[in-house]
């Protein structure tokens, strides 16, 4: 009966933990580092006294500095045109069409971050491909640019309440393997960073909101 009480207490210890940046413990106790499996990658959920293992993670430290780094660019990004609309003086054009050379532009700008891998420049090329193959078969003069309307990175048009929140921002769960690993984090959104290590550094593959790049 003493068994079946203390199992219950543990499981519940186990279900629910939120870890902040800076490192605050909303939920949880001292319990250890619970490892589960999860399509072939471990899973870390890091409770208590192991709270402080997480800000040291490699893959959360590269989330982390990201995010700071994107504040602190972010006015010098938004600055990038993206999207070429009508009377945008030498780019002026009937239809929107997204301009690949401020892609290009904004792409090498957060590879020089040094927290972003090649197949995250990749794939984003192949996504402003999409869009202009989009703008293409379905024209757009007016309104917000489709596939544009809100931050490429953050995924949210209330852009300024989210890098108020850099600073705070909640780490709800790390899984990694010895090469890969995934860093979830609420920044008024709920993002899922992709990780690679490369040369013995994390770097960030793919950010997900809601299962979409």
């Amino acid at each position: 009966m003493h068994n079946h009480a203390l199992t219950g207490k543990m499981l519940n210890a186990f279900r629910t933990v939120v870890v902040f940046i800076p490192i605050v413990l909303v939920a949880g106790n001292n319990a250890d580092v619970r490892n589960q499996q999860n399509n072939g990658m471990s899973s870390e959920i890091r409770q208590g006294d192991a709270a402080a293992a997480a800000f040291e993670d490699g893959a959360v430290q590269t989330v982390i500095g990201f995010l700071k780094w994107y504040r602190t660019q972010y006015s010098t990004l938004k600055q990038i045109r993206l999207v070429n609309r009508k009377g945008a003086g030498e780019s002026r054009s009937e239809h929107y069409s997204v301009n690949f050379k401020g892609t290009e532009e904004y792409l090498s700008k957060l590879r020089g971050s040094g927290y972003i891998s090649d197949e995250y420049i990749d794939k984003q090329r192949r996504i402003f491909r999409k869009r202009e193959e989009h703008f293409r078969r379905y024209p757009q003069t007016d309104g917000p640019a489709e596939g544009f309307e809100h931050d490429l990175v953050l995924r949210t048009q209330e852009i300024d309440e989210a890098l108020a929140k850099i600073d705070h921002v909640k780490v709800t769960e790390v899984k990694k393997s010895s090469t890969s690993s995934i860093v979830d984090a609420d920044t008024g959104m709920n993002l899922r960073f992709r990780l690679s290590k490369n040369s013995g550094k994390w770097l960030i593959d793919i950010i997900e909101s809601n299962g979409i790049e």
